[in-house]
């Protein structure tokens, strides 16, 4: 974690997802954990789409990141108990990300891992349907899927900190909007 906050020290410096793993000589799954605990911890702070830098936290001398090794769990806030909170708060801190990132970065030690992927696939598709995530080009090779990839996704709606709710008709309540969202309503 180190070297992702040397990465964003000079002054005004605003570093990608994509760039990370060129920046920190990691994966692309190595670099996003580190970006979620930093941001998790507060030492680093989202300046626009998919663009992070420090916080005055992360600027301080004395702060020890090589201490953080999860995120918070408490109840409230960003990261709730239930997993699709930690989902969402996943995919908005992540903005660009394949299933095995969403999945990387919520996973516990107790998680049933296969369990988790199938609940971030429905999750996903569910969100694509109504707007929130758009598919992107290409694919990005992970451990579970070698030959193939992964598809990744962006996320276009960012409402806020509540996740959005899939009911039983398949269709999405936005607690943050308070209302129910549909597919033809437009990202803005």
């Amino acid at each position: 974690m180190r070297a992702l906050l040397d990465a964003l020290a000079e002054p005004g410096a605003c570093v990608t997802i994509d760039q990370l793993p060129g920046l920190l000589g990691k994966s692309y799954r190595d670099a996003c954990t580190d970006l979620r605990r930093a941001y998790a911890a507060g030492l680093i702070e989202r300046a626009s789409e998919g663009c992070y830098r420090l916080t005055e936290r992360g600027r301080s001398e004395d702060v020890e990141p090589l201490m953080v090794t999860t995120a918070p769990t408490g109840v409230g806030g960003a990261w709730d108990a239930t997993a699709r909170n930690r989902i969402w708060a996943a995919m908005r801190q992540l903005g660009r990300f394949c299933r095995a990132d969403v999945a990387g970065a919520v996973a516990q030690p107790e998680t049933d891992r296969k369990a988790l992927e199938s609940s971030i696939r429905r999750y996903i598709s569910r969100l694509v349907a109504a707007g929130y995530l758009v598919p992107l080009t290409g694919r990005v090779r992970v451990a579970a899927h070698p030959n193939t990839g992964q598809k990744r996704y962006r996320l276009v709606r960012d409402t806020g900190p509540a996740s959005p709710l899939v009911r039983r008709d398949g269709s999405i309540f936005d607690r943050n909007l308070g209302r129910v969202v549909t597919a033809d309503v437009q990202a803005g």
